[in-house]
């Protein structure tokens, strides 16, 4: 019986008859449906006619369950006009409590888990994290038991199922509903369209998102720290500086008139201060010395302020991660929760970045890039690494593991959009109204809000009023040793010009030398004989 289509059965009973007609015709019917499936859902009326009409509500709890009669009245009123008889019929409570009792009906359901132990603490809201989909809605269908009286005959299975070349993968909860061994899952599944084509859906009881998880890297491995001070501003005001000074002690030079300073070794001596460096040299009139002295004092209020933007560049993370395209230039490592949806959504989504993302950081690691929850948010926490997961789960694994200050360095970008989560039951299934209809009650009076927020975590807070200090190790320091080689280069390539041009002079005076030898002694010898 189809449980959108009303169907309604006459009979007749002979006048005459003292009422064990009447029996008899409901016990006719009784047997004309022992084989049909007037479940709940189903809306199969009887009209009999015996001095007057009579209508009768019937169904069965469950298939094999004796057929159910309940006589229709409308306002106690004689049923003999066709009109009344119709607002009887539309005023049949097909939610009434005796339509939803199944009579503890043992119903085939289907449970999908990755950890079977997990089966016995349901409703153990702890550190653990598995499963959570199933345990999250597990409470619903607790409810759903008590509410229509029927207990539950699991088929335990441990994975929920994909479609694999146009069937579901094998040892799954969803291929069983292909061979119609269960009648609806104790659990939720993704609402994707190829599933729809072959289940019924009721309610959406869970939405969850996936994102990549990630702490910004530290400003030092993005950028030069040691440059980001000198803005053009600041540039102007040093060689200012020199200016400034050099053309003082140039003055001074020129009245003193016996400053042996000259004019390099005194901008040498400014530039070498300003660089931390301590030079040889040194005036000789008080002039010069009181203007040197202004100098290496106003060179150590620079160098104590350099130095604080310096240490507190290396404790700042940086903002350059704003995007999925960012997110692939960056020298973070990516991976991917291995949920069982995670490969496929990567692979078939249509988002640019998303599959930017997926190609180029994910794809070429292979099966290393999955990592359970744990391991990816441990590596997050202490590497240089960005992980796709759950919202859900990286929130719980966040408050527990983490730190206020690691906390606080979390971000978060979208990845993949994931279908609502449902409770599914088999195509054309006979409860699906009745199901759905409890299930729906169960959202109307806050039941299944309540359940969320018992097992959905929330966004962690940043709570931290100060960032934790954080050591500086050879990363931080990196642009400070790649400049030091740059100039341990440019030294020994001037060391080597230097050398290369002192030799080739010694060479070319030495061969001077030789000929100038030679032509003197040419013309001591045409001295002598002349």
């Amino acid at each position: 019986m189809l449980t959108d289509v009303y169907w309604i059965f006459l009979d007749q009973v002979a006048e005459e008859s003292n009422g064990t007609e009447l029996e008899h015709s409901l016990e006719k019917f009784t047997a004309l449906f022992e084989t049909v499936d007037i479940l709940p859902s189903t809306h199969v009326e009887i009209a009999l006619f015996w001095t007057r009409w009579q209508l009768y509500d019937c169904w069965k709890p469950f298939r094999s369950a004796e057929v159910k009669f309940a006589e229709i009245c409308y306002r106690n009123r004689d049923l003999t006009e066709v009109e009344t008889m119709k607002r009887a019929l539309r005023l049949v409570d097909f939610r009434s409590a005796e339509r939803r009792n199944l009579e503890a009906f043992s119903m085939p359901v289907g449970i999908g888990m990755a950890k079977t132990e997990l089966l016995q603490d349901w409703n153990e809201v702890v550190e653990n994290i598995d499963d959570l989909v199933e345990r999250a809605n597990y409470p619903f269908i607790e409810n759903l038991m008590y509410d229509l009286n029927f207990t539950r005959n699991a088929i335990q299975l441990e994975k929920g199922g994909c479609r694999v070349n146009g069937s579901f993968s094998s040892g799954s909860v969803l291929m069983e509903f292909g061979q119609k061994a269960v009648e609806f899952c104790a659990g939720a599944v993704l609402m994707t369209p190829e599933r729809m084509k072959m289940l019924d859906f009721t309610i959406v009881t869970l939405t969850i998102n996936a994102r990549f998880v990630f702490k910004q890297p530290p400003l030092s491995l993005v950028t030069n720290i040691f440059e980001l001070p000198f803005s053009f501003g600041v540039w102007l005001s040093c060689f200012g500086f020199i200016g400034v000074y050099w053309i003082g002690l140039l003055i001074l030079r020129s009245i003193t008139k016996t400053e042996h300073l000259t004019p390099l070794e005194s901008l040498m001596y400014i530039v070498g201060t300003l660089c931390q460096q301590n030079l040889e040299l040194y005036p000789k009139y008080d002039g010069a010395k009181i203007l040197l002295f202004w100098v290496q004092l106003a060179n150590f209020f620079l160098f104590t302020s350099y130095s604080a933007c310096i240490v507190a560049l290396l404790q700042s993370p940086s903002t350059i991660i704003k995007s999925l395209t960012d997110l692939v230039e960056s020298p973070l490592e990516v991976g991917a929760q291995n949920a069982q949806y995670a490969y496929q959504y990567l692979n078939e989504s249509s988002d640019l970045a998303v599959q930017s993302v997926f190609l180029q950081k994910i794809k070429p690691l292979g099966k290393e890039a999955f990592a359970d929850a744990q391991t990816g948010m441990k590596r997050v926490k202490n590497d240089m690494f960005a992980f796709q997961i759950e919202e859900n789960t990286a929130h719980r694994i966040i408050m527990e593991t983490f730190t206020p200050q690691d906390t606080c360095k979390v971000h978060e970008l979208d990845s993949i959009k994931l279908p609502p989560f449902s409770i599914p039951l088999s195509k054309g299934s006979k409860y699906r109204e009745l199901i759905r209809q409890r299930l729906l009650w169960q959202k109307e009076v806050g039941i299944v809000r309540r359940y969320n927020v018992l097992w959905i975590a929330p966004k962690p807070r940043c709570e931290s009023g100060a960032a934790e200090f954080t050591s500086v190790g050879m990363n931080e320091l990196r642009s400070a040793y790649i400049w030091m080689l740059v100039g341990f280069g440019i030294a020994f390539v001037l060391l080597a010009i230097e050398f290369t041009a002192a030799h080739c002079f010694r060479a070319r005076c030495k061969k001077f030398t030789s000929v100038a030898l030679k032509e003197g002694k040419e013309n001591d010898l045409s001295t002598l004989i002349n």
